[in-house]
């Protein structure tokens, strides 16, 4: 997928932002644009994520992760013992602190949550920005789920991560919600990892 970890490739003009992303224009209709890319009608395979972005609160998106990758491996290389200090570090270091809320539904239930959280985060009323993957995508999961990210700037200020978690609540999303930093992803930080980290900063139910 183009751009960096999470996030497209920033492109003006055009919904479609070419090697899987489907970009919301904030020139375009909102409501016209959910309708036409609902994400459990999305079956073109090259397609795999759905993304909008507020313009209240712009992403922040890191252009270089080459250095953060090498002192991570000089890290991992090392033999010491590796803690979430560390990788919160790495994450400061390079100005890469954003994360995500993630919320899971099936296709039948995806296209409310979605436009739920599409219309908010245009809103200004979540975090930076939010994706959800498409159709074509979901197949490959286990119960067909799709995954809806709704971004925050840094995952480091639990006051604001908090402050989207209760948002989404009073939006009637519920059920768990996982958090991840963006950081865990890029350096493959997953489940079972050999570091034993856990992957989610923090989890919620409702």
């Amino acid at each position: 997928m183009a751009g960096v970890g999470d996030f497209p490739t920033m492109a003006t003009g055009s919904e479609d932002l070419g090697s899987g992303w489907i970009r919301f224009q904030s020139s375009n209709n909102l409501d016209k644009f959910l309708e036409k890319h609902k994400p459990s009608k999305e079956t073109d395979p090259n397609v795999f994520w759905i993304y909008v972005q507020s313009p209240q609160i712009p992403a922040k998106t890191p252009t270089e992760l080459t250095g953060v990758l090498d002192q991570w491996n000089q890290l991992t290389d090392s033999g010491a013992e590796v803690t979430p200090e560390d990788v919160k570090a790495l994450a400061a270091a390079a100005g890469f602190t954003t994360g995500k809320w993630m919320v899971f539904r099936k296709s039948q239930a995806v296209d409310e949550a979605w436009s739920i959280i599409a219309k908010a985060t245009i809103e200004g009323r979540l975090g930076t920005a939010a994706k959800v993957s498409s159709r074509s995508s979901a197949q490959d999961t286990q119960g067909q789920k799709h995954v809806i990210c709704v971004y925050t700037k840094d995952f480091t200020d639990t006051e604001d991560v908090f402050r989207v978690e209760k948002e989404l609540r009073s939006l009637d999303i519920n059920g768990p919600l996982w958090y991840k930093a963006d950081i865990y992803t890029t350096l493959g930080i997953y489940a079972k990892n050999p570091w034993g980290l856990r992957p989610s900063l923090h989890n919620t139910d409702s």
